[in-house]
């Protein structure tokens, strides 16, 4: 016999070993060693609930239970053929349906096409969007629909989405997965800002991304924006920590302030030709940021756009690529924080190590003419060059 002098609640916590199966007679098996002999004795199955899933948007399952000991199926579930949602009237909201089934809210817009509001009372981790409401389109995620909801793990967005509201997924900290159709064009501020996401693929109709919209979503790894981008607020992607890649579309033409900043795991970027402007603290606290690659399109670039104000969480750039030394002598650096070369970093011309003969930069930003065989700093209408014949300056 087994004696346990725990409760019963604390016996279903403990986990039984591959050797414990389950009998033919409703119980577990229990195997215990006690000096060198195995000894085995039964226990009543533990009933644990396995609950169902509702039927509107997909088939749905009956509730069902399992041994919290063994994990036998003591209750199949069935499937419940899909329903499709019931709507009726919300009497708290003008304008608004609500599904008698599951609690899903949509509201009428000033267009005559329908917004999501809300799950309402449900409790389930997948979020299914439906395309129409009585055959007119769904075309909108509404604000705060689905924010603070710590349950919900995936989201689906049908093809007639075309804009989700700000703080539509704000703060749902649990949600890993969102399918985000083609045909979607503005994404609101703070949208999906503390999320779980793991991947990300934004559509090839997107233009407009918000403030702060995907900022401290921590897990995506890798961020591709596509051409038809034309607008990214600032901290859009800010404090992402597991971010190693960024590929920028053809469409933008400014990095709004801090829209990286503190995505420590970025290693190296490549700006593209048409992009104008570098917001100020863009890459800030990018700290395993070795090189940048400057487009001859930059005429601008803003404070501590690789580095925080005095030199706090600054990345650790050691190489600076350029492709056209006389676009990167006229950008305007606004402070001696703006240039990427600020802490030290070597420019490669053309990715060749950059020395230019005297006669190249003579008159360009003091009277000296300078030969120059390491850093280029850009600065207060100076040229500041390491390593030269002159020695260091």
């Amino acid at each position: 016999d087994l004696y346990y002098g725990g409760s019963e609640a604390q016996w279903g916590e403990i986990e039984i070993g591959g050797n414990n199966a389950p009998t033919t007679n409703g119980d577990v098996t229990v195997q215990m060693t006690h000096n060198g002999t195995i000894h085995y004795n039964s226990i009543p199955h533990v009933p644990e609930a396995v609950y169902g899933r509702l039927a509107c948007t997909r088939d749905g399952l009956t509730d069902g239970t399992r041994c919290l000991i063994c994990g036998i199926t003591l209750e199949a579930q069935t499937v419940i053929p899909m329903t499709g949602h019931s709507f009726e009237a919300d009497p708290e909201v003008s304008g608004g349906v609500r599904c008698t089934v599951c609690g899903h809210t949509y509201k009428t817009l000033k267009n005559g096409n329908y917004t999501f509001t809300g799950i309402g009372g449900c409790t389930e981790s997948d979020v299914i969007i439906v395309d129409n409401v009585n055959g007119v389109p769904v075309t909108e995620v509404a604000s705060d629909a689905v924010s603070h909801k710590n349950f919900v793990t995936s989201v689906y967005l049908p093809d007639t989405i075309t804009v989700i509201c700000s703080k539509a997924f704000q703060w749902s900290n649990s949600l890993a997965h969102v399918h985000l159709n083609e045909g979607l064009v503005t994404i609101g501020d703070y949208a999906f800002e503390y999320t779980a996401l793991e991947e990300l693929t934004l559509p090839s109709t997107l233009k407009t991304i918000g403030y702060r919209a995907f900022g401290s979503s921590f897990k995506i790894r890798s961020l591709v924006i596509p051409d038809s981008v034309t607008s990214m607020d600032s901290y859009a992607f800010s404090n992402i920590n597991e971010l190693e890649s960024v590929t920028f579309g053809k469409g933008l033409t400014v990095i709004s302030e801090r829209a990286f900043r503190g995505c420590g795991k970025l290693t190296s970027v490549v700006i593209p030709e048409g992009i104008t402007t570098i917001g100020t603290q863009a890459f800030a606290g990018c700290t395993s940021l070795e090189s940048v690659t400057i487009p001859s399109t930059v005429t601008k670039i803003y404070s501590a756009a690789f580095g925080d104000y005095w030199g706090g969480d600054s990345a650790p750039i050691k190489k600076v690529y350029i492709s056209d030394l006389d676009a990167w002598l006229n950008i305007e650096f606004v402070d001696e924080t703006a240039n990427p070369l600020h802490n030290g970093a070597t420019l490669y011309l053309n990715s060749q190590f950059s020395t230019f003969e005297e006669e190249t930069l003579t008159g360009k930003f003091s009277n000296d003419p300078v030969h120059v065989s390491g850093n280029v700093l850009n600065e207060f209408g100076y040229l500041y060059a390491y390593n030269t014949e002159f020695g260091d300056r």
